[in-house]
């Protein structure tokens, strides 16, 4: 298969990542909460702040769940928010100040918990700031779950670490992870001031590229090529020395293009619209360079062109 084909196929199963990622998301939290909440039934003393930050991470994955296509990065914020919020409750829970050693270490993973939770808020306002710093803060909490999977828990090794079963350990593991992937993908990258100037930019260079199922006839693709035969009719009206028309096909457009070649000019300049012989909302482009690339015409020019055509016999020339 064309290399062509499988790069446009792998960027959009990049575009679908980020929702897919946000549905994983929802579901990790929805199930690991009404998992701790089902052993907090069972303990023997559970704390309000526990129960809390437990019943606030199942709600959040149900909510994620039903509006994370929706809003994609307030529903991070908030799995940022439950994340920390579990991981604070868990070490306060613990603290102990007879011992100072466990209780610094706990207090640092109170803080970074905090800090998590700081960075989601910010999310949850539908800000992506603060990007970098929810990434170091996941990768840390990450590799201490990591550092506890290891070590299997042991309190001789590890004396400030609460025993979590190996499951849990991973399943909280895994929690990072998502998180860490969604922060790196690019509908996060270009959410930020800079991020969104480069996406307006990318949108100003898509008006120069066709849909990717574009199609036309061969025969037309014979006449662009090589810039004769019968589809072409002499003008010379103007600066226009020769015309032709032909239908671009597509499963959800049609297009009527005009293409003239100016005398004195290398280039071809297509005026694409949606209505045949109307011109209020037609399109002016500029194709310098056409290659026949198997059953793709590529066709690319100075000002931003780029886009390719397939090449069909059922479409109309």
């Amino acid at each position: 298969m064309d290399k062509r084909i499988w790069r446009m196929r792998a960027l959009k199963a990049f575009k679908v990542l980020p929702y897919a990622l946000g549905v994983t998301m929802g579901v990790l939290l929805l199930v690991y909460g009404g998992y701790l909440i089902y052993k907090d039934i069972f303990s023997a003393e559970p704390t309000w702040l526990i129960v809390t930050a437990h019943v606030i991470m199942t709600v959040s994955g149900l909510f994620i769940i039903i509006v994370g296509r929706r809003d994609l990065i307030r529903c991070i914020g908030l799995y940022a928010v439950s994340l920390g919020l579990s991981r604070f409750a868990l070490r306060l829970d613990i603290l102990d100040f007879t011992d100072m050693l466990p209780a610094a270490i706990n207090c640092v993973m109170i803080i970074l918990a905090l800090n998590l939770m700081y960075t989601g808020l910010s999310f949850c306002m539908g800000r992506v700031i603060r990007r970098l710093s929810m990434s170091i803060t996941s990768i840390l909490l990450a590799m201490i779950d990591l550092l506890m999977l290891v070590t299997d828990g042991t309190q001789s090794i590890l004396p400030f670490t609460p025993y979590i079963d190996t499951t849990t350990r991973m399943v909280e593991c895994v929690m990072y992870l998502v998180l860490l992937i969604l922060l790196d993908t690019e509908f996060i990258r270009y959410g930020t001031s800079d991020g969104r100037i480069v996406t307006h930019l990318t949108r100003i260079r898509e008006n120069y590229r066709m849909d990717d199922d574009a199609h036309i006839n061969p025969v037309v693709a014979y006449n662009l090529l090589n810039r004769n035969g019968n589809l072409w009719i002499i003008k010379n009206d103007g600066p226009v020395e020769r015309e032709m028309t032909f239908t671009i096909s597509g499963k959800t457009m049609e297009a009527n293009v005009t293409a003239q070649i100016w005398r004195g000019h290398d280039c071809i300049y297509l005026t694409i619209a949606s209505n045949p012989g109307s011109i209020i909302h037609a399109n002016r482009i500029k194709v310098d360079v056409i290659r026949n690339e198997g059953d793709i015409l590529h066709m690319y020019g100075k000002d931003g062109t780029d886009f390719i055509l397939g090449l069909s016999q059922g479409a109309r020339s």
